[in-house]
């Protein structure tokens, strides 16, 4: 413990392994820390049917999945504050994942987009870019003996910064 947490004597720390927090909390906790609290009920079940036209109640959805995919990206720069880029990305490893009780695989079908991007020169040979996009993303999931397909449009944005070693070819990091 930390001085932080024995300053706090009246708060209950529990260190427990990496396998008993994913079977408490029905997720693979790999760093960090968890929290429970007491959260003050906001409306009683009767209220919500009452002042709702439809109630969508969820339980044990707590799994998330870690999709692999190769990816591909094309631009074109017109002037040197403004580009346009396209990506497309394929999956090639599924995850397997619990919701409510039942296992599922789920696989990254594909993923397109396509980006205003607008570029910063900060130096001779560096940029600083923003770009905000509109995608697509297909993910296919199979379970109990079924599958079904479903996509969704998003729009996107991000940051990085690049750095060109001539004027074509270099290196870039970024966040979207």
């Amino acid at each position: 413990r930390d001085d932080r947490v024995a300053a706090r004597p009246d708060v209950p720390v529990y260190l427990v392994s990496e396998e008993l927090a994913e079977e408490v909390t029905g997720f693979h906790v790999h760093r960090g820390a968890l929290a429970s609290l007491h959260r003050e009920t906001r409306h009683t079940v009767a209220e919500l049917l009452a002042s709702s036209r439809r109630l969508v109640v969820t339980e044990d959805v707590v799994d998330h999945a870690n999709l692999g995919a190769i990816g591909a990206r094309l631009g074109y720069r017109f002037t040197p504050y403004l580009g346009v880029e396209g990506e497309l990305a394929g999956g090639v490893k599924s995850d397997d994942v619990n919701v409510g009780g039942v296992n599922a695989k789920v696989k990254l079908q594909h993923a397109e987009a396509i980006y205003a991007v607008g570029f910063l020169p900060v130096a001779p040979n560096w940029d600083v870019l923003g770009r905000v996009g509109y995608g697509n993303t297909k993910l296919k999931a199979s379970a109990l003996g079924a599958s079904a397909s479903d996509s969704g449009d998003s729009w996107n944005f991000g940051v990085g910064a690049q750095y060109h070693w001539d004027g074509v070819n270099g290196v870039r990091a970024d966040y979207t």
